[in-house]
Protein backbone atom coordinates (compact mmCIF):
# COMPACT_ATOMS: atom_id res chain seq x y z
CA UNK A 1 0.00 0.00 0.00
CA UNK A 2 1.36 3.36 -1.25
CA UNK A 3 2.44 5.47 1.81
CA UNK A 4 0.42 8.65 2.73
CA UNK A 5 1.71 12.06 1.31
CA UNK A 6 1.62 15.05 1.93
CA UNK A 7 -0.51 15.83 -1.11
CA UNK A 8 -2.79 13.45 0.34
CA UNK A 9 -3.98 14.99 3.11
CA UNK A 10 -4.23 18.18 1.04
CA UNK A 11 -6.19 17.25 -0.73
CA UNK A 12 -8.90 15.02 1.47
CA UNK A 13 -9.21 18.35 3.40
CA UNK A 14 -9.29 20.61 -0.04
CA UNK A 15 -5.78 23.08 0.65
CA UNK A 16 -2.77 23.56 -0.32
CA UNK A 17 0.24 21.15 -0.06
CA UNK A 18 2.09 24.21 1.26
CA UNK A 19 -0.69 24.65 4.03
CA UNK A 20 -0.33 21.39 5.21
CA UNK A 21 3.59 21.11 4.74
CA UNK A 22 3.53 24.63 7.40
CA UNK A 23 1.68 22.68 10.19
CA UNK A 24 2.81 19.58 9.92
CA UNK A 25 6.65 21.37 10.16
CA UNK A 26 4.89 23.51 12.89
CA UNK A 27 5.32 26.57 11.19
CA UNK A 28 1.99 27.77 10.84
CA UNK A 29 1.92 30.51 13.37
CA UNK A 30 4.60 32.04 11.41
CA UNK A 31 2.17 32.12 8.46
CA UNK A 32 -1.10 33.28 10.66
CA UNK A 33 -3.25 29.53 10.08
CA UNK A 34 -5.91 29.09 13.06
CA UNK A 35 -5.88 26.78 15.59
CA UNK A 36 -8.85 25.08 14.08
CA UNK A 37 -7.06 24.59 10.52
CA UNK A 38 -3.63 23.13 12.54
CA UNK A 39 -5.98 21.10 14.30
CA UNK A 40 -7.84 19.34 11.45
CA UNK A 41 -4.06 18.86 9.65
CA UNK A 42 -3.54 16.76 12.66
CA UNK A 43 -6.33 14.59 12.96
CA UNK A 44 -6.30 14.02 9.23
CA UNK A 45 -2.72 13.27 9.43
CA UNK A 46 -3.27 11.15 11.88
CA UNK A 47 -6.45 9.41 10.53
CA UNK A 48 -4.47 8.80 7.07
CA UNK A 49 -1.37 7.20 9.21
CA UNK A 50 1.09 9.55 7.64
CA UNK A 51 4.95 9.15 8.04
CA UNK A 52 6.90 11.76 7.78
CA UNK A 53 9.66 11.10 5.00
CA UNK A 54 13.15 11.55 7.12
CA UNK A 55 15.46 11.43 4.53
CA UNK A 56 13.83 14.25 2.85
CA UNK A 57 13.19 16.20 5.49
CA UNK A 58 16.73 15.78 6.04
CA UNK A 59 17.95 16.86 2.28
CA UNK A 60 15.73 19.77 3.06
CA UNK A 61 16.84 20.96 6.31
CA UNK A 62 20.06 19.95 6.09
CA UNK A 63 19.72 17.37 9.01
CA UNK A 64 19.87 13.74 8.79
CA UNK A 65 18.29 13.17 12.47
CA UNK A 66 20.89 10.71 13.19
CA UNK A 67 23.72 10.21 15.91
CA UNK A 68 26.37 8.00 15.16
CA UNK A 69 27.77 6.14 17.95
CA UNK A 70 31.51 4.66 17.74
CA UNK A 71 32.89 2.11 20.28
CA UNK A 72 35.90 -0.55 20.28
CA UNK A 73 33.69 -3.38 20.75
CA UNK A 74 29.65 -3.58 20.91
CA UNK A 75 29.85 -7.13 22.47
CA UNK A 76 31.89 -5.73 25.37
CA UNK A 77 29.23 -5.60 28.33
CA UNK A 78 30.40 -2.03 29.02
CA UNK A 79 29.81 -0.31 25.58
CA UNK A 80 27.02 -2.31 25.22
CA UNK A 81 25.53 -0.84 28.23
CA UNK A 82 26.70 2.52 26.94
CA UNK A 83 25.08 2.00 23.90
CA UNK A 84 21.86 1.07 25.38
CA UNK A 85 21.20 4.26 27.07
CA UNK A 86 22.01 6.65 24.51
CA UNK A 87 19.59 4.19 22.12
CA UNK A 88 16.88 5.33 24.62
CA UNK A 89 17.68 8.99 24.89
CA UNK A 90 18.24 8.92 21.39
CA UNK A 91 14.65 7.53 20.74
CA UNK A 92 13.09 9.96 23.50
CA UNK A 93 14.24 13.07 20.70
CA UNK A 94 13.25 10.94 18.35
CA UNK A 95 16.44 10.85 16.25
CA UNK A 96 18.37 7.39 15.05
CA UNK A 97 21.42 5.97 16.21
CA UNK A 98 24.08 4.45 14.08
CA UNK A 99 26.22 2.12 15.97
CA UNK A 100 29.69 1.15 14.24
CA UNK A 101 32.20 -1.13 16.02
CA UNK A 102 36.56 0.44 14.92
CA UNK A 103 38.11 -2.88 16.51
CA UNK A 104 40.80 -0.86 18.10
CA UNK A 105 41.48 -0.54 14.78
CA UNK A 106 42.75 3.18 14.01
CA UNK A 107 42.16 2.64 10.27
CA UNK A 108 38.85 1.32 10.52
CA UNK A 109 38.02 4.51 12.84
CA UNK A 110 39.11 6.87 10.29
CA UNK A 111 36.74 5.33 7.63
CA UNK A 112 33.55 5.22 9.82
CA UNK A 113 33.75 8.85 10.66
CA UNK A 114 34.15 9.96 6.67
CA UNK A 115 31.13 7.04 6.39
CA UNK A 116 28.95 9.33 9.07
CA UNK A 117 30.21 12.49 7.48
CA UNK A 118 29.04 11.54 4.13
CA UNK A 119 25.50 10.17 5.85
CA UNK A 120 25.68 13.66 7.32
CA UNK A 121 24.75 12.83 10.87
CA UNK A 122 24.25 15.56 13.26
CA UNK A 123 26.16 14.60 15.83
CA UNK A 124 28.94 12.00 16.80
CA UNK A 125 29.58 9.74 20.03
CA UNK A 126 32.92 8.60 20.06
CA UNK A 127 35.28 5.95 22.23
CA UNK A 128 38.53 6.75 20.06
CA UNK A 129 41.01 3.92 19.65
CA UNK A 130 43.80 7.00 18.53
CA UNK A 131 45.48 9.25 20.39
CA UNK A 132 45.66 11.61 17.15
CA UNK A 133 43.69 14.37 16.61
CA UNK A 134 43.47 14.51 12.73
CA UNK A 135 40.07 12.62 12.80
CA UNK A 136 38.79 14.60 15.41
CA UNK A 137 39.80 18.13 13.47
CA UNK A 138 37.89 16.70 10.44
CA UNK A 139 34.87 16.32 12.58
CA UNK A 140 35.65 20.08 13.84
CA UNK A 141 36.13 21.27 10.21
CA UNK A 142 32.89 19.94 8.67
CA UNK A 143 30.68 21.55 12.07
CA UNK A 144 29.91 18.34 13.05
CA UNK A 145 29.19 17.87 17.02
CA UNK A 146 30.75 15.59 19.23
CA UNK A 147 31.65 13.97 22.40
CA UNK A 148 34.46 11.96 23.80
CA UNK A 149 33.65 9.05 25.77
CA UNK A 150 35.74 6.80 28.65
CA UNK A 151 38.49 7.93 26.12
CA UNK A 152 39.80 11.73 26.04
CA UNK A 153 42.89 13.35 23.65
CA UNK A 154 44.65 15.79 26.10
CA UNK A 155 45.28 18.06 23.15
CA UNK A 156 41.75 18.42 22.35
CA UNK A 157 39.26 20.79 24.37
CA UNK A 158 35.94 19.53 24.44
CA UNK A 159 33.07 17.99 25.46
CA UNK A 160 34.39 14.72 27.12
CA UNK A 161 32.62 11.96 29.47
CA UNK A 162 34.38 9.53 31.68
CA UNK A 163 35.88 8.58 34.76
CA UNK A 164 38.99 9.20 36.89
CA UNK A 165 41.33 6.41 35.58
CA UNK A 166 43.86 7.19 37.32
CA UNK A 167 42.50 7.92 40.97
CA UNK A 168 40.48 4.42 40.72
CA UNK A 169 44.19 2.59 39.59
CA UNK A 170 45.63 4.28 42.67
CA UNK A 171 42.86 2.86 44.84
CA UNK A 172 42.66 0.13 43.54
CA UNK A 173 46.23 -1.21 44.26
CA UNK A 174 46.10 0.68 47.88
CA UNK A 175 43.37 -1.49 48.63
CA UNK A 176 45.32 -4.36 48.15
CA UNK A 177 48.86 -3.19 49.82
CA UNK A 178 46.21 -2.50 52.87
CA UNK A 179 45.17 -6.04 52.74
CA UNK A 180 48.81 -7.14 52.95
CA UNK A 181 49.81 -7.85 49.06
CA UNK A 182 53.28 -6.55 47.96
CA UNK A 183 53.56 -8.55 44.29
CA UNK A 184 50.70 -6.51 42.62
CA UNK A 185 50.32 -7.23 39.02
CA UNK A 186 48.41 -4.79 36.16
CA UNK A 187 47.00 -6.13 33.07
CA UNK A 188 45.67 -4.06 30.91
CA UNK A 189 44.20 -4.88 27.27
CA UNK A 190 45.81 -2.59 24.28
CA UNK A 191 46.65 -0.75 21.98
CA UNK A 192 48.98 0.98 24.49
CA UNK A 193 47.92 4.50 22.33
CA UNK A 194 44.82 5.17 24.16
CA UNK A 195 44.10 7.45 27.29
CA UNK A 196 42.44 5.01 29.99
CA UNK A 197 45.75 2.88 29.90
CA UNK A 198 48.16 5.17 30.33
CA UNK A 199 46.39 6.99 33.22
CA UNK A 200 45.93 3.59 34.99
CA UNK A 201 49.20 2.48 34.32
CA UNK A 202 50.29 6.07 35.81
CA UNK A 203 47.61 5.41 38.93
CA UNK A 204 49.55 1.76 39.39
CA UNK A 205 52.99 2.93 39.64
CA UNK A 206 52.39 6.11 41.48
CA UNK A 207 50.51 4.28 44.11
CA UNK A 208 53.49 1.49 44.31
CA UNK A 209 55.85 4.42 44.82
CA UNK A 210 53.86 6.06 47.57
CA UNK A 211 54.01 2.95 49.50
CA UNK A 212 57.40 2.20 49.04
CA UNK A 213 57.03 -0.76 47.16
CA UNK A 214 59.60 -1.20 44.30
CA UNK A 215 58.08 -1.08 40.69
CA UNK A 216 58.79 -4.41 38.72
CA UNK A 217 58.22 -3.55 34.93
CA UNK A 218 57.43 -7.27 34.68
CA UNK A 219 54.24 -6.78 36.54
CA UNK A 220 53.07 -4.48 34.34
CA UNK A 221 51.35 -6.79 31.65
CA UNK A 222 49.78 -5.28 28.47
CA UNK A 223 47.80 -7.81 26.31
CA UNK A 224 46.61 -7.53 22.29
CA UNK A 225 43.11 -7.03 22.17
CA UNK A 226 42.84 -9.21 19.00
CA UNK A 227 44.68 -11.90 20.86
CA UNK A 228 44.02 -12.00 24.70
CA UNK A 229 44.06 -15.46 25.69
CA UNK A 230 46.80 -16.25 24.27
CA UNK A 231 49.10 -13.27 25.36
CA UNK A 232 48.02 -13.43 28.62
CA UNK A 233 48.67 -17.29 28.96
CA UNK A 234 52.44 -16.69 27.47
CA UNK A 235 53.14 -13.60 29.52
CA UNK A 236 52.02 -15.26 32.71
CA UNK A 237 54.07 -18.78 32.14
Amino acid sequence: MKPTSIKDIADSLNVSKTLVSLVLNNKAANYGISKQTQELVFEKAKELNYKPNRIAQGLRLGKSRSIGLIVPDISNTFYSRISRHIGDLVDDKDYNLMIYNTDEDVEKEKKIIETLLERHVDGIILTSTSIQAKEIQLLEKNDVPYVLVDRKMEEIDTHYVGIDNYRNAYEAVESLIKNGAKKIASISVGPLNISTLEERKNGYFACLKDNNIEANEDHNITVSYNNISEDLSEKLN
